[in-house]
């Protein structure tokens, strides 16, 4: 508890909170669809999102479930939550909720590409001139050029585990999953410097999802 803390910074919290932006408690890299909004806690081990009320609530009622399975499932590609909060604000009537979880992408490893995956191809691209001028921004299934190389066991794996997690989230009535995968190049000497690695958990390259 007290690391979890310490790694958020509450009082940080709170005080961007009530001047309603989080700008100094986190470099903001996303906003959903929905409305939520994304952060980092300071040290980028967490990540935060702010989420509606009957998001929280459908949270609080699988909450039991998702408990088993992760403990039942350690490896898990669930996402990692750490906590859920609701703050009142002076001034607003309703108060904002929002939740914790480990962030994927802390690693001492430089993420050099980052993919949200559907599955789905309608509206599935980041965009190519998007990609020229922020090429950090996170990819979507069409923007993916070379396959992801996984060896026969690793691959077997990682099947086997999302299958586990979709009949969980079959369980619980949960649907749009997407899988957020984070690829390495070894051979590259900065984040976006030329490369001639492919994409893959095997001596090229490492995915990590």
């Amino acid at each position: 508890d007290r690391d979890y803390m310490l790694s958020l910074g509450p009082e940080q919290i709170l005080g961007e909170l009530l001047l309603g932006t989080m700008g100094s408690l986190a470099e903001l890299f996303s906003e959903g669809k929905s409305g939520s909004f994304f952060y980092f806690s300071n040290d980028g081990r967490y990540l935060i999102k702010t989420i509606p009320h009957r998001e929280l609530r459908s949270l609080v009622t699988i909450l039991e479930k998702y408990v088993a399975h992760v403990e039942a499932q350690p490896f898990t590609l669930l996402p990692r939550f750490m906590g859920a909060h609701r703050i009142q604000m002076p001034g607003r009537r309703k108060p904002l909720h929002f939740v914790v979880m480990t962030n994927v992408f802390s690693s001492p490893r430089v993420i050099h590409e980052r993919y949200d995956l559907k599955g789905s191809t309608h509206g599935r691209s980041a965009g190519a001139r998007n990609l020229e001028l922020f090429p950090d921004l996170v990819r979507k299934d069409l923007d993916v050029k070379e396959p992801f190389r996984l060896k026969p066991d690793a691959r077997d794996l990682m099947c086997a585990q999302i299958a586990s997690d979709l009949d969980f989230l079959r369980d619980v009535g949960t649907m749009d999953y997407s899988l957020l995968c984070g690829v390495h190049y070894p051979n590259r000497e900065n984040a976006f410097g030329p490369s001639d690695s492919d994409p893959s958990l095997g001596n090229n390259g490492t995915a990590a999802a």
